[in-house]
């Protein structure tokens, strides 16, 4: 009978923890209020399996940005999106005007970046965080994606994703 009691009595102490921990530990990582206009730009380069470069091919083609506010309990924002076309040089070139505005009040806030051409996910999404936002507090950066994938019928395999936040 002991055994039970001591058994249910952690499992009750265990399952009260997890239910508290997110917003407990959250607490200890709150920061003050930024609030920042994301601008995206970017390139890509698009490579065959044997490394040649492909990106001609995808001549306006359409390049797709989800993104998602995600906050430090990981509550999911969005998705909120940006259009771009694709030109011969991979420039991209975004196909409206305007800006997405994010508020963050804690170092493990992030937004999440997801890639797609022509609606196939391009295999890697792109966080940005927090600390690289908090200078840019009442502005509204350019966030310019530089990203490198290789294309196989269609299948998309991120090779690497840079960013400079300016």
């Amino acid at each position: 009978m002991n055994k039970l009691v001591f058994s249910f009595l952690l499992f009750l102490m265990i399952f009260i923890q997890s239910c508290l921990t997110p917003e407990a530990e959250c607490k200890k990582t709150e920061a003050p209020e930024i609030n920042v206009g994301l601008l995206f730009a970017g390139s890509i380069q698009i490579n065959d399996p044997g490394g040649n470069d492909i990106t001609i091919l995808f001549t306006d083609a359409e390049l797709n940005m989800l993104y998602y506010k995600v906050y430090c309990t990981g509550k999911n924002n969005g998705p909120f999106t940006s259009e771009f076309t694709i030109n011969e040089n991979g420039t991209l070139y975004k196909k409206s005007i305007g800006y997405w505005s994010f508020r963050m009040n804690n170092t493990k806030d992030y937004i999440r970046v997801q890639f797609f051409i022509e609606g196939d996910n391009i295999g890697q999404e792109y966080r940005v965080t927090y600390d690289q936002l908090k200078a840019f507090d009442g502005g509204k950066p350019y966030l310019n994606f530089s990203i490198v994938v290789t294309a196989d019928n269609e299948i998309y395999k991120t090779k690497s994703i840079s960013l400079n936040i300016s």
